[in-house]
C-alpha cells in the first residue's frame, strides 16, 4: 500500500519557503474587471457577500452612534460632577472664611479682656495661699510648744 504524500512548501523551521511557491501576478484591464464583476453580480455568492457587507456597514454605523451617545452622556456627567465639586469647594471656602473671621473676633475680645487687667482669677490662689500659711503657722506653733515640753 502506498501512502499519498502532500507536497510541503514549508522549510525545516515551519515557515513557508518562497523559493518553492509559484506566484503568478496577473494584471487585468478595467474592461476585463468589469466583465468579471458583471458575471459575478448575479450569483448567490456575490449577493450574500453584498448582504454581509451591508449588514456590517449598518452594524458599524449603529455602533458608532452608540459610542457617540455614550461619549456625550459621559461628558455631560463629568461636566456635572466638575460643576458640583466647584460649587462645594466655593461653599467650603466661604464657610472657612466665616469661621476664621468669627474665631478672630473671639480671640480679639479674649485678649482685650485679659489686657484690661482683670484680677479675678488671682483671688482663689491668694485665699489658698493664706490658708496654707495659716496651717503652717499653726503647725509651727504646735511644734515649738511640743519641743519645749519634750526637752524639759
Amino acid at each position: 500500500e502506498k501512502k499519498k504524500v502532500k507536497p510541503s512548501y514549508k522549510n525545516n523551521f515551519g515557515k513557508r519557503n518562497p523559493a518553492h511557491a509559484k506566484k503568478v501576478k496577473i494584471t487585468l484591464s478595467e474592461s476585463e474587471m468589469k466583465k468579471i464583476d458583471d458575471m459575478l453580480a448575479g450569483t448567490e455568492v456575490a449577493n450574500e457577500i453584498n448582504q454581509m457587507h451591508t449588514a456590517k456597514r449598518l452594524r458599524m454605523k449603529k455602533l458608532r452612534k452608540h459610542m457617540e451617545a455614550e461619549f456625550r452622556e459621559l461628558s455631560e456627567r463629568m461636566t456635572g460632577l466638575v460643576r458640583t465639586i466647584r460649587t462645594k469647594e466655593y461653599n467650603l471656602n466661604k464657610r472657612i472664611e466665616t469661621v476664621g473671621a468669627k474665631l478672630h473676633v473671639e480671640l480679639q475680645t479674649l485678649f482685650k479682656t485679659e489686657e484690661s487687667g482683670s484680677s479675678a482669677w488671682m483671688w482663689p490662689f491668694i485665699i489658698l495661699f493664706v490658708i496654707i500659711m495659716a496651717g503652717f503657722a499653726f503647725g509651727w506653733g504646735k511644734y515649738k510648744k511640743h519641743m519645749k515640753t519634750h526637752l524639759l
